[in-house]
């Protein structure tokens, strides 16, 4: 299992849009989830419980949009997270998306 995240710095968008992106790219082949939210505290830990949140995830802050996916692959991981950055405007990420290989839901830098 491969965990990627993605950070989009001064990012908001409406929580119904972000969901919409992550249901449409959850169906893609090897892909278990992706989530799409914004970098709170709060949103930041509900990522954390699910085991999807990897370092560069953790470095958002609350104005940025984290997109997290969990994958098979993580080259499949990094693909989604590019796509679900393709489908949000603005700029590109700062940050490339790091691949966390995870056994179970628990995630380690890799």
């Amino acid at each position: 299992t491969a965990v990627v995240n993605r950070v989009r710095r001064g990012l908001y968008l409406d929580s119904l849009a972000l969901m919409r992106v992550s249901q449409s790219l959850s169906s893609l082949a090897g892909i278990d989830t992706v989530s799409m939210m914004i970098g709170t505290p709060a949103n930041k830990e509900i990522l954390r419980e699910a085991g999807v949140l990897d370092p560069t995830g953790e470095s958002a802050a609350p104005g940025d949009l984290i997109i997290a996916v969990r994958a098979k692959t993580a080259a499949a991981a990094e693909a989604a997270a590019a796509a679900g950055g393709g489908h949000v405007p603005g700029q590109e990420s700062d940050q490339a998306p790091r691949a966390s290989h995870a056994t179970n839901t628990s995630t380690t830098d890799g």
